[in-house]
């Protein structure tokens, strides 16, 4: 829902809930200040059942299932989300005063003329203004009751913005609001000063990282409810019970408990949207690490003529974004297609260019021997990860970079450049923070490189520094490139 801060007219709710309505008519002014005097109880919980209007001004409109509840008690409004998310709190005046079936279609409610005006309640017998609710920063909704609808009315600068028609749950209670509600007042976010220039951001200090998820998941199955308690969380859930945890520049985390026992731990990848595809930090860090890597198959697709092809390349795909090209062999590039999951066939390049799906994406599917090179390339190397199966390593512990963190010039020795950033993240992601710190002070500007968007150094200089690194040649399907910290 779409609750806006502004609107074009306020209610003022004195001794009486004294309502304007929008054709600008006074229409009663005996109305209660609570509920003792109303004929019908609506206190309780609401969810979201029929959007009745949205105004065509708003780039969404609201269907189906929506993740919100608004709790009506005797002396407030609450609106929160059970996706986790911040609980808002309203005063609210009740009343029932009639209101006219132009109600909605006044010049006040649509103040740029009857283009919009398509809301006239001409057709309902009974009509009533039943609530005014008021946030602390003035903004207000209304309730009407409609025949037998209730209908939730928001306002704009440019008059009527959404109306919902709500209808009662019993999956969220009021006390489920009120346990949510002081659950945040307890547990507050912790603002950082510096998280905001981090990489990747970290927005608030008592916010759960990588590299906290992957010391979670060091614990394996003996992990407890209380190793989370340090991380501030979101309440989710119709009944606000499980706890939603947003990681640090990365995915989601949901923790649920029964009687204070851990039941799991699910990690989310914000690659996909089937909740089916989380793994439990309970399965441990090989299981979680190798979640997390990129080129991890989450979406659904099928690549026809995935691997065999010739020598020489052709381009099937230019990218600023990453400043980079992707050639594959010539016999390969016109032949190759993508099965979505729902059954639809797409040239590979096609699909590309119309993002609907990543080279990440099609390597996850087993397209192999993509050949990414910077677009700017003075080097005359290329990216290493995508054309061939390395396998990687720190201190004898896999891991999963991205296709952009091994840089090779093929000469006679083979130079290898890896991004120097993206490696010092994994340091502190896998608990080697006072090594990053170390590695980032000891690697100078004039030690890297800039190639497409990152900066790189030279295997050399990182062994100057104490890190050695090693691409093994060893006879198997893979290549392992293992880095030991001295």
């Amino acid at each position: 829902m779409n609750i806006k801060n502004n609107r074009r007219f306020q209610i003022l709710s004195l001794a009486v809930c004294v309502a304007v309505a929008v054709t600008g008519a006074v229409i009663a002014l005996t109305a209660s200040k609570n509920t003792d005097d109303l004929d019908e109880d609506i206190t309780g919980c609401y969810v979201f059942e029929k959007n009745i209007f949205t105004n065509p001004l708003s780039s969404s409109i609201a269907f189906g299932e929506m993740p919100y509840v608004y709790g009506f008690s005797e002396n407030e409004f609450i609106f929160a989300n059970t996706g986790g998310g911040a609980i808002r709190t309203y005063t609210v005046e009740y009343c029932k005063i009639p209101v006219s079936a132009d109600v909605f279609t006044s010049e006040e409610a649509f103040p740029f003329g009857s283009l919009f005006s398509q809301l006239d309640l001409s057709g309902f017998k009974e009509r009533y203004l039943l609530a005014v609710m008021t946030d602390e920063y003035g903004s207000t909704l209304e309730l009407y009751r409609i025949d037998n609808e209730i209908w939730l009315v928001d306002f704009a600068g440019i008059g009527i913005w959404t109306i919902y028609r709500l209808v009662r749950t019993e999956a969220t209670t009021l006390a489920d609001l009120e346990r949510a509600r002081q659950h945040y007042a307890d547990n507050p976010q912790v603002e950082s000063r510096h998280g905001m220039y981090e990489n990747p951001p970290r927005y608030y200090e008592n916010q759960i990282t990588l590299t906290d998820i992957f010391a979670l998941a060091r614990k394996g199955k003996a992990l407890t409810l209380n190793d989370f308690e340090p991380f501030f969380y979101w309440l989710s859930g119709p009944d606000f019970t499980e706890r939603l945890y947003e990681v640090a520049g990365a995915d989601v985390l949901f923790v649920r408990a029964k009687s204070d026992t851990l039941e799991s731990a699910l990690l989310w990848s914000r690659r996909t949207v089937d909740m089916s595809q989380a793994t439990d930090l309970r399965e441990g860090f090989e299981a979680v690490a190798e979640y997390l890597n990129p080129l991890n198959a989450l979406m659904n697709y099928t690549i026809v003529d995935a691997h065999g092809g010739e020598d020489g390349r052709e381009l099937i795909y230019d990218y600023d974004y990453d400043q980079c090209r992707y050639y594959l062999s010539p016999r390969r590039a016109d032949s190759i297609y993508v099965i979505f999951h729902d059954g639809e066939s797409m040239l590979l390049k096609q699909a590309l260019e119309a993002r609907r799906i990543s080279i990440e994406d099609a390597v996850a599917s087993g397209l192999s021997n993509v050949f990414m090179v910077p677009a700017d390339n003075p080097l005359g190397g290329e990216f290493a990860v995508l054309h061939h199966w390395y396998t990687f390593s720190l201190n004898g512990e896999a891991f999963y970079p991205s296709k952009s963190f091994m840089y090779a010039v093929w000469d006679n020795a083979m130079s290898v450049y890896y991004d120097i950033d993206e490696l010092i993240r994994f340091f502190e992601w896998y608990g080697y923070g006072v090594e990053a710190i170390e590695l980032r002070q000891s690697v100078s500007q004039v030690d890297t490189v800039a190639i497409a968007s990152g900066n790189y150094v030279l295997d050399t200089v990182l062994a100057e520094v104490g890190i050695d690194s090693d691409v093994g040649w060893e006879l198997s399907s893979h290549t392992p490139v293992r880095f030991i910290i001295r």
